[in-house]
This record gives C-alpha cells, sequence and structure tokens, in this order.
C-alpha cells in the first residue's frame, strides 16, 4: 500500500508510539501490518512488546540497521514535510503545525493515488501494444 498515514505528538514516548498504533489498527482493520521502524527506545518499550503479544501477530515490526536510515522508505518523506511545513515557520501553536505537516501528508497521498492511476494506466497501454 502506497499510503502515507501519520499523526503529530508533542512527545515521543512509548505512550504516543501506541495510541499511534492503535489508531492505525482502527484504519486498517482487516490487515496485518509490517510496520518499518527505526531503534528509537519507544519502539522497543515492554509495554509495546506486551501490547503486541495480545495482538497475536497482526503487527509484526521491522527493524532496520542501526545507522541505516537511507533502507527506510519514508524517510524522504521526513525529509519533505521538514523542508515544506517545519523549516523557516513560526506556529504559534502545535497545533498549526500539526495542520501544516497533514496538509503535506495529504497532498502526498493525493500525488501517490495519481501516480498509481498513471501507472496502471501505461501498464494498461503497454499490454495493448505488446
Amino acid at each position: 500500500m502506497n499510503k502515507i498515514f501519520g499523526e503529530v505528538y508533542e512527545r515521543k514516548t512509548h505512550r504516543e508510539f501506541l495510541d499511534f498504533l492503535r489508531r492505525i489498527l482502527k484504519k486498517y482493520r482487516d490487515e496485518k501490518l509490517y510496520i518499518i521502524l527505526d531503534n528509537l527506545s519507544s519502539h522497543k518499550h515492554k509495554k509495546v512488546k506486551e501490547f503486541l503479544k495480545k495482538l497475536n501477530g497482526r503487527i509484526e515490526f521491522v527493524f532496520l540497521p542501526t545507522n541505516a536510515s537511507w533502507l527506510n522508505k519514508i524517510e524522504p518523506d521526513f525529509k519533505d514535510i521538514k523542508r515544506f511545513a517545519i523549516n523557516g515557520s513560526n506556529y504559534k501553536s502545535i497545533e498549526e503545525a500539526r495542520k501544516a505537516i497533514k496538509k503535506y501528508i495529504n497532498y502526498k497521498n493525493k500525488k501517490l493515488k495519481e501516480n498509481k492511476k498513471r501507472k496502471n494506466l501505461f501498464e494498461k497501454i503497454n499490454i495493448f501494444l505488446n
């Protein structure tokens, strides 16, 4: 699935991460999920591990090697979020920053959807020409 699902939190503790996981589970109710993660301590917290066990394999974490963020498909989007929504900004509240980041995510998802349609069209044309 080529879609960005994101939330903006003021902190990066296991509590926020668990909240994020619960939101993902609600959004993708019938799918097994593979989540690619860096080695942030909140991703490996005891309560996160307990939460995963209760899900009976519904979510599987895939940890990137240390210092290998370039392997993570989302990293270019983090760079773009910084460039388009954070750098040079002077937000008066976390809510303003959250809205700007969500605006980027919505824009990116729209572009991903358009690219998928375009790719499908090119595949159909290619099949027709062959």
